[in-house]
């Protein structure tokens, strides 16, 4: 059997018409189970003659050639030693005529399976921070173009480009932070997609900045419009379809705004109807994280001594404690008792009565009338946490 290597010598060798044939094997040699076992072995001379064949046919008409060609240089760039063969010219050079050609995908829509392959060579690829630096501009301008919005654009080449974004923000994580405000809004829009894989990326995309966007208030400023307009209805939707995952994304939403949240009602109210619907969920892991939802608005009210104590923003705290068919037992899986004894502030005396009360209503009454009286025995039994709460300042 031909090594990988004899295989990749020949596809140089040979004429445009018979290098499918010769290159279809090697990307599953590289992507199988001993696909992470082979190293690139080939001369410096070697690798730069395989570098020029594949620029040029991963933009070939022929969709097969530019196929299996886009499949080869996704393994060869997933290997540092291939791009330690070359100087940061021709790798430069490389990543130019890969963002080129995917570009030009996007431009002809051409089938998506060669944009796809396109995509997944930039996820994978190794490049070094120089190279992709050079080349910010360009990719900025493709991540846009694959995650704004496009209709005829395919969930796998989102996902794709998703990953290629993760992969930047690990390689050069500065300059994606210090840059996100060119991508920002394509990556956020796709915490809302219909599709679980592409919000889970998109997720850690947006996760990776939460920091930065916290102490750049301008760059959040950006996704405010679109959350009013458009995506918190998408989170209503993916409730009402089961989808738990956005409850997560409602916690993240809320923890980049911070203060931005305060001023007004209409963004909190709108935020406030998917966690009202995931309350009325039939599955409780579903009210468990709306419960989640909910501390985080109340920790994010706690930024503010004025808003936590403000008679207004107390309903807002006190509405789950009355959900009692749906939530009940789940609550009292949570650090409810923490978050209400931690309140050091003279202005919160008046309203924790109210709070405290209700509190008790739901471990004392709701437990026995709803024929559960198990709920005060698994969750108020354990009095070292009892004395530890009781015995905090909190008024």
């Amino acid at each position: 059997m031909e090594s990988t290597c004899e295989l990749i010598d020949k596809r140089i060798c040979a004429v445009r018409c018979t290098r499918r044939s010769i290159l279809q094997p090697i990307p599953s040699k590289f992507t199988g189970s001993k696909g992470s076992e082979i190293k690139w072995k080939s001369s410096k001379e070697t690798t730069q003659k395989l570098i020029k064949v594949l620029q040029e046919d991963i933009i070939s008409e022929n969709f097969d050639i530019g196929y299996e060609a886009s499949g080869l240089l996704g393994c060869v760039l997933a290997k540092e030693e291939f791009l330690e063969k070359v100087d940061l010219e021709i790798s430069s050079s490389l990543l130019t005529s890969l963002l080129d050609a995917i570009e030009h995908h996007i431009e002809k829509k051409s089938d998506k399976r060669i944009l796809i392959r396109g995509l997944w060579s930039l996820s994978n690829s190794m490049f070094k921070n120089e190279v992709y630096g050079a080349n910010l501009k360009k990719i900025f301008f493709i991540i846009n173009q694959v995650l704004g919005g496009h209709n005829e654009i395919s969930s796998l080449a989102q996902l794709e480009t998703l990953k290629a974004v993760l992969q930047l923000q690990d390689a050069i994580h500065s300059k994606m932070v210090e840059n996100c405000r060119e991508y920002i809004q394509s990556v956020f829009m796709q915490l809302f997609h219909e599709h679980d894989k592409v919000r889970d990326v998109s997720y850690r995309c947006v996760f990776n900045l939460k920091n930065h966007m916290q102490e750049n208030p301008e760059v959040t400023q950006v996704i405010i419009p679109d959350l009013k307009a458009t995506y918190t209805k998408k989170m209503l939707r993916l409730v009402t379809a089961e989808c738990s995952d956005v409850l997560r994304v409602w916690r993240l939403i809320v923890g980049l705004l911070g203060k931005h949240l305060h001023p007004g009602t209409s963004l909190i109210n709108l935020l406030l109807e998917v966690v009202e619907k995931a309350f009325k969920s039939q599955q409780s892991s579903i009210r468990i994280d709306a419960f989640l939802c909910w501390q985080a608005l109340m920790d994010n009210f706690s930024l503010n001594e004025q808003v936590i104590t403000n008679p207004k923003r107390l309903k807002l705290l006190i509405a789950p404690l009355k959900f009692t068919e749906s939530v009940l037992k789940y609550v009292m899986q949570t650090t409810v008792w923490d978050l209400i004894t931690r309140w050091e502030s003279p202005n919160a005396k008046p309203g924790f009565k109210v709070v405290v009360c209700n509190l008790f209503v739901l471990w004392f009454l709701v437990g026995w009338a709803s024929g559960a009286p198990g709920v005060l025995g698994l969750y108020l039994m354990d009095l070292r946490m009892i004395s530890m709460s009781f015995g905090r300042r909190y008024v």
